[in-house]
C-alpha cells in the first residue's frame, strides 16, 4: 500500500470490509491489511467494519463496528481515511445468493460508503479489490465516481483493471497480488493428504460433476487423507456456509475413505494447514491463493469468475471428467 499520504500526525482509518460473516478469505484479507497499516505507521487509530464484531479475528488496538450501526456513523465522520477492504466489489452471484430485496444492498454497501466517503473530502483507497461481474441493478456510475475521486485504486489482477477500464475509469490502476499472499503463517509438514475447500456452486448439475470427480479420486488415491476446508462458515446462508454443502457431497460419495473436516476460522491456522497438504482443490478463492502462495500444487474450480484469474490451474466443472487424476499426487 502506498503509505506517502499518511501525514505524520495520527490518522484515523476506517476499513470496510465484510469481516464478520465468518469467511477465511474475508478475515484473511482484513488481518493483513491492518498488518500493513502497522507496520508502516503505528500512530495510527483503526477501524474495522464487521458483521459480527465480537466474532472477528480481533487484532489489539483495532476496533471493531457493525455496519449502519451509531458507533459506525461515528467512526466515518471523524476519520480521515477509508480503506475500501479487498475481495470482490460485487459479483452476479450475490443474485443467486440473496434472492430478495436484501439482495439491492448486498454487495453495494462498499460503493455506497465510498461514494459518500470522496463527497465529503474524505482521502478512499481502493485496497487490492475484485471485480468480474456485475450484480443486477448494481450503480456503476457511483463506483465510477468513487474510483475516479479516491485516493489511489489498488486491484487483485489484470482482469479486475481490464474490467474497471472497461467501466470507464480513467485514472492509474496499480495491479498487486491479494492480501491473503502476504499473510503470514508456520509452514507444516508435508503429509500425503489431499485438501478440498468446497462452496455450492448453486448449479446441481455441476455438484454432480464435482461427486463424481470426487468419486473418483478417492478410488485413485486410497492411500490418501482428504481433509475438508470450511472457508466460509455463514451463521445465516447455508448456501454460504460450507459445512452444509461439504456435509452433502460426503454423503453422496457413498463410499468409504479416510477424511477429517477442518472448520477452523483462524486463517493463519488455516493456511499454515494447507501447507502440509500434498495437493489441494478448491471452489473457493482464497483456497487457491493459501494454496498458491504456501507452494502446494492446486486446481481451482470456478462458482464464479474469480477462479478463473488462476489461469492455467482453473479447470471447469465440465472439464472435470477430462483431468488425469493419476498427476494428482
Amino acid at each position: 500500500m502506498d503509505t506517502s499520504y499518511f501525514s505524520i500526525v495520527k490518522n484515523k482509518i476506517l476499513i470496510i470490509s465484510t469481516s464478520g460473516y465468518f469467511n477465511t478469505g474475508q478475515e484473511a484479507i482484513v488481518l493483513q491489511i491492518i498488518s500493513e497499516i502497522k507496520t508502516s505507521k503505528k500512530r495510527d487509530k483503526i477501524a474495522v467494519i464487521s458483521h459480527s464484531p465480537n466474532e472477528s479475528e480481533i487484532e489489539n488496538s483495532v476496533k471493531y463496528f457493525r455496519p449502519l450501526s451509531l458507533a459506525m456513523l461515528k467512526e466515518f465522520i471523524f476519520s480521515n481515511i477509508i480503506i475500501i477492504a479487498g475481495d470482490e466489489i460485487t459479483s452476479s452471484r450475490f443474485d443467486k445468493l440473496y434472492p430478495n430485496f436484501f439482495s439491492y444492498f448486498q454487495g453495494k454497501f462498499k460503493t455506497f460508503i465510498a461514494f459518500i466517503a470522496v463527497l465529503f473530502g474524505k482521502k478512499v483507497v481502493f485496497y487490492k479489490i475484485g471485480l468480474y461481474s456485475f450484480q443486477k441493478n448494481y450503480p456503476k456510475k457511483l463506483l465510477l465516481f468513487a474510483l475516479e475521486k479516491s485516493k489511489q485504486v489498488i486491484v487483485r489482477d489484470a482482469e479486475t483493471k481490464k474490467n474497471l477500464e472497461s467501466l470507464g475509469l480513467k485514472r492509474e490502476i496499480v495491479v498487486m497480488k491479494d492480501p491473503g499472499y502476504d499473510l503470514q503463517y508456520k509452514k507444516q509438514k508435508k503429509k500425503k493428504s489431499i485438501g478440498l475447500a468446497l462452496s455450492d456452486p448453486l448449479d446441481i448439475e455441476k455438484e454432480n460433476q464435482l461427486i463424481e470427480f470426487i468419486r473418483k479420486l478417492i478410488f485413485i488415491k486410497k492411500n490418501y487423507k482428504f481433509l475438508f476446508f470450511i472457508f466460509g462458515q455463514h451463521p445465516k446462508l447455508k448456501s454460504e456456509n460450507d459445512q452444509f454443502f461439504t456435509k452433502r457431497v460426503i454423503s453422496k460419495l457413498d463410499t468409504n475413505f479416510r477424511y477429517k473436516i477442518f472448520d477452523e476460522k483462524n486463517p493463519i491456522k488455516v493456511k499454515s494447514k494447507v501447507s502440509s497438504m500434498s495437493f489441494f482443490i478448491t471452489t473457493r478463492y482464497h483456497g487457491g491463493v493459501f494454496a498458491d502462495s504456501t507452494g502446494v500444487p492446486f486446481i481451482a474450480i470456478p462458482v464464479s469468475g474469480k477462479l478463473r484469474t488462476f489461469g492455467r490451474r482453473t479447470i471447469e466443472f465440465s472439464a472435470l471428467e477430462k483431468v488425469n487424476l493419476n498427476n494428482i499426487k
